[in-house]
């Protein structure tokens, strides 16, 4: 009967470290007896092939690792085997596996990407927001809206660039067109400028 040791003889202190054994040869099913090399000890019995152990070092440190695994054979056969495992001191992840960080870095950047997406959403304007609450008012058949052409633009007085051989050149607020820059009133629709 043969024991081989799958665990990679490497845990963190403050962690559940798997170990795992499987037995060949004898007579199923076995018993295994792990011995930690700390103090504690644990019994599996009735183990067809494979026994799967989490044990938790609380200190750094290199401890022997005993198992000794017993067929059901009359006699009963026993084989023992031993193994060192160095216990690091805990790391700065708390025994999180390589996959468990990278889903949870990958959650956090969603949440922040979501947030700053949000918040450099643009407003909705208040005036689209209220015209939605407030109710519509049905036109009687009385009243008839007459078509309202839109309003004229209001064209401020804005100067032409200046060069020195032309005239300042000046627009009608009212009707738009060029006037002179000297006159009050605008030649085209005699209003003042």
């Amino acid at each position: 009967m043969q024991i081989t040791m799958v665990t990679s003889g490497v845990a963190s202190s403050g962690y559940s470290s798997s170990l795992q054994a499987n037995a060949n040869g004898g007579v199923g099913p076995y018993q295994f007896s792990w011995t930690f090399g700390d103090g504690s000890s644990k019994i599996d019995s009735n183990v067809v092939y494979s026994d799967v152990v989490s044990h938790t070092y609380s200190t750094a440190g290199t401890y022997t690792l005993t198992l000794t695994v017993t067929d059901s054979s009359s006699p009963r056969k026993s084989v023992t085997k031993t193994e060192n495992v160095v216990v690091k001191a805990g790391s700065l992840t708390g025994g999180l596996s390589t996959e468990l960080i990278m889903i949870i870095a990958a959650i956090v950047i969603v949440v922040v990407v979501t947030v700053i997406y949000y918040a450099r959403r643009p407003k909705q304007s208040k005036m689209k927001d209220q015209s939605d609450t407030q109710p519509t008012r049905e036109m009687s058949s009385s009243y008839q809206s007459q078509p309202q052409s839109p309003p004229r633009p209001q064209y401020a007085a804005q100067p032409i660039a200046q060069t020195p051989q032309s005239p300042t050149m000046m627009f009608c607020k009212h009707c738009g067109k060029q006037v002179d820059a000297s006159s009050t009133f605008c030649k085209y629709c005699g209003k003042a400028r």
